[in-house]
């Protein structure tokens, strides 16, 4: 029913299976299936596979390794909703139940503690602890490959925030293969484009151009904040090459998309680099205007 797209039936049917295994005294294998609802659902209905997983965890045996099983995919779940202060909770719930025990029943538990702290870290802009969080991560190394190439990705991020080109496109590149060979390629594309800006800032404009040609037409309709991302990149590459007609329609349709987004770092961003392009062409009138924009943002967020 999941893989024809008929979630409601498959939940619905999901809940029966749950009822009769449950009345037949078999906890473990309840939650087993509340694992696979959750899996099935987590990409269409997030809130409905966090429930699926609490409810596993209120039946399953504290001694049972599906219990790990199901606090891991609750702390992944409930980064993807964003919802941080659960997640967080989920996290320390999952330290007490991961104490004492051997890496063995732990599985994919060990590793995902310390990525979803690293995630709430880098969500909160605390790039130190977020990168401690992703390097004790690697350190054990004992999670899946899809695991793994997280990892990867966010300390790749965190490289060219600090400046280190050479590792954050090791990093990075990394992840886009892995993604690649999971066949998660909208993911390998999200990777690609944070290469991407790894090359830009380097110089190195025909790896630039190289790697967003392979991201985009990779996007979806819900990769919005992508989308802004190449416009500005290919906006600077235009400018790079003294097409300064090119590089500010860019820019303005980078501008529009965080806009619409209502991402508002992205937009200032863009704003102020847009506001750069204006006072290159000569006109001050939308430097000013572009400069106002971004400050706005600032002040109003205190940034």
């Amino acid at each position: 029913l999941g893989a024809a797209g008929d979630f409601d039936a498959a939940n619905e049917f999901g809940s029966y299976a749950c009822r009769i295994i449950q009345e037949m005294g078999k906890p473990r294998s309840v939650g087993y299936v509340c694992i696979m609802m959750g899996y099935m659902l987590g990409q269409h209905d997030p809130d409905a596979a966090i429930d699926w997983y609490r409810r596993g965890l209120k039946v399953t045996e504290l001694d049972d390794v599906n219990h790990g099983n199901l606090l891991g995919n609750l702390i992944s779940t409930l980064l993807e909703a964003e919802r941080l202060d659960e997640a967080e909770n989920t996290i320390r719930q999952a330290r007490r139940w991961a104490a004492g025990r051997s890496g063995q029943d732990l599985g994919t538990l060990n590793m995902m503690i310390p990525i979803g702290m690293g995630l709430i870290e880098l969500r909160r802009r605390n790039w130190k602890a977020a990168r401690t969080h992703f390097e004790d991560a690697l350190a054990k190394s004992e999670g899946s490959k899809r695991h793994l190439v997280l990892v990867w990705v966010n300390i790749g991020k965190l490289m060219y925030r600090e400046d280190n080109q050479k590792a954050a496109k090791e990093y990075l590149a990394m992840a886009r293969d892995g993604y690649w060979e999971l066949d998660m390629k909208l993911y390998s594309a999200y990777a690609s484009i944070e290469l991407a800006k790894a090359a830009l800032r380097e110089g190195e404009y025909e790896e630039t151009t190289r790697m967003i040609s392979a991201a985009e037409p990779l996007l979806e309709e819900k990769s919005a904040l992508e989308k802004g991302w190449v416009s500005l990149i290919r906006g600077c590459l235009s400018r790079a090459h003294s097409r300064q007609g090119q590089a500010i329609e860019h820019g303005r349709r980078a501008v529009d998309i965080f806009q619409r987004e209502e991402a508002e770092r992205e937009l200032a961003l863009a704003a102020l680099w847009l506001s750069d392009m204006y006072n290159e062409i000569g006109d001050p009138q939308q430097a000013a205007f572009m400069e106002r924009r971004a400050f706005q943002i600032y002040e109003k967020r205190h940034w």
